[in-house]
């Protein structure tokens, strides 16, 4: 393997020809063009208006050479991390370096994915990707990448107490061990998505994670990643700007191992800020404010004729997913509600404030059900699903609600439900709800993971399709 180095000297009696872009881009992206010698490694000859000297050692075998502070290098089809890591020891942090892709590989694909996980789990900040023909007489793809003293990784379970301990910290509540557990382990359609960025000491200080959540769309199943803890500890939230900070990093490292999956979009319940950083970043679009909804305390409900049975309900059967075939076509893209789901989703959940859930029979037949929590002075309706002829069970369901033991007393309620489908919409009008901004001014934020883009305009979802129920 080859090195060719360009001392400053040489570098200053180059200045007045014209730079390749890519060269321009890799000594300017974070500033002047730091002091010391460029190397040039790998199977290209060094372009023209470098001059450049051989060098007669390789990556590794001494240590960083004096005075180097960027490598431009064309990646290797084989020993990809050995290469790598070799680089890393030679550049000093803050050092640049420039990986030429394979031919035919481009930044967003699956090759340049994987160039970008490795950078950034050696500890490279990865600044820019260079499209094919910006690197001069290549015709090829590149990334551009700062040597620094953080890692953006793969979360791992021994990660799990140091990231409970950043989420303590960042929202200012406890999620216990089972919780987690629960949530993550024991989530029936698939692991964890999640990486993390580690300092030099080994500390977790940022985490973005989500969990598989399984959808329904006109008879078709699709596996969705629900986006929701996203959390930068304090003390880092100032390392880099933009790009270049952590919370990016460790987006672009997700993306990196995951785009192009098993999944087909990806969303979430977020807020004004990380709304902007999803769609500046990543490619997020902002689908609609989530359609928050509130009935206030007043006059008791009024269950709709016919008569329900309603009961409430510790365990599912095979009825429930009964329900679920009949009900889907009405709502025509949802999460899939079925038995399976809602046995992990509520009965399952360990938290110290269980839900409560109801179901309405007609005749002995199971035609709706919800679930409902207690927050402070309100009750939150977090998930709903009826027949459309049975719609009048959501007042039965409701009016017991009110008198369970856990949400006696309370005040107003409230839920996320929006004006779809429509014979949902006016029952809710009816039974006393309002729309109103959500007071965390939360919206729902959606990328697909394909080409093609479903009907959002047809997506029913519930407080409960998020993490904040």
């Amino acid at each position: 393997m080859v090195f060719r180095s360009m001392e400053p000297r040489a570098r200053e009696a180059a200045r007045g020809a014209p730079r390749p872009t890519a060269l321009a881009a890799l000594l300017t992206a974070t500033g002047d063009p730091p002091p010391g010698r460029l190397l040039l490694l790998g199977e290209g000859p060094p372009p023209s208006d470098w001059p450049a000297e051989r060098l007669a050692r390789e990556p590794g075998s001494g240590g960083a050479e004096d005075g180097v502070s960027a490598i431009l290098g064309y990646a290797p089809t084989g020993g990809e991390d050995e290469w790598l890591g070799s680089v890393a020891r030679w550049l000093p942090e803050g050092g640049r370096l420039v990986v030429v892709l394979p031919e035919n590989a481009r930044a967003g694909e699956a090759q340049g994915r994987a160039w970008i996980r490795r950078l950034s789990e050696t500890g490279f900040v990865v600044l820019r990707e260079l499209a094919p023909g910006e690197l001069a007489e290549t015709g090829r793809g590149a990334l551009a990448a700062r040597r620094d003293s953080f890692a953006v990784r793969p979360f791992r379970p021994a990660d799990e107490s140091e990231v409970r301990r950043l989420f303590a910290e960042s929202f200012h509540a406890a999620r216990s061990r089972e919780h987690w557990r629960w949530k993550y382990d024991e989530n029936p359609w698939g692991e964890r998505a999640a990486s993390v960025a580690q300092s030099a000491g080994g500390e977790v200080v940022v985490y973005y994670g989500g969990y598989p959540v399984p959808f329904w769309l006109d008879g078709s199943p699709h596996l969705a990643l629900q986006m929701g803890d996203t959390m930068t500890d304090a003390r880092v939230r100032r390392v880099g700007r933009g790009t270049s900070s952590l919370l990016a990093r460790t987006v672009r490292h997700f993306f990196a191992c995951h785009r192009g999956g098993r999944h087909t979009f990806y969303y979430g319940f977020n807020t004004g800020g990380i709304q902007r950083f999803c769609g500046w970043f990543i490619g997020g679009s902002r689908a609609e404010p989530v359609a928050y909804r509130i009935r206030p305390s007043g006059p008791p409900i009024v269950p709709n004729r016919p008569v329900h049975r309603v009961e409430r309900v510790l365990r599912v059967d095979s009825t429930w997913d009964r329900l679920f075939r009949r009900a889907a076509p009405a709502y025509g893209f949802l999460v899939r509600r079925d038995a399976e789901y809602v046995d992990w989703r509520y009965l399952r959940c360990p938290d110290e404030r269980p839900y409560v859930v109801l179901a309405a029979y007609r005749f002995g037949r199971l035609v709706g059900w919800s679930v409902f929590r207690r927050e402070g002075e309100r009750v939150r309706w977090g998930d709903a699903l009826f027949e459309p002829r049975h719609v009048g069970a959501a007042g039965a369901i409701l009016a017991q609600a009110l008198r369970e033991p856990e949400l006696a007393g309370a005040g107003a309620v409230e839920g996320w439900f929006p004006e779809r489908p429509l014979w949902w919409h006016e029952e809710l009008q009816r039974l006393g709800f309002v729309r109103a901004p959500e007071p965390a001014d939360l919206a729902l934020m959606y990328l697909p993971d394909r080409q093609e883009r479903l009907p959002l305009e047809r997506l029913y979802y519930t407080m409960g399709d998020g993490d904040l129920f």
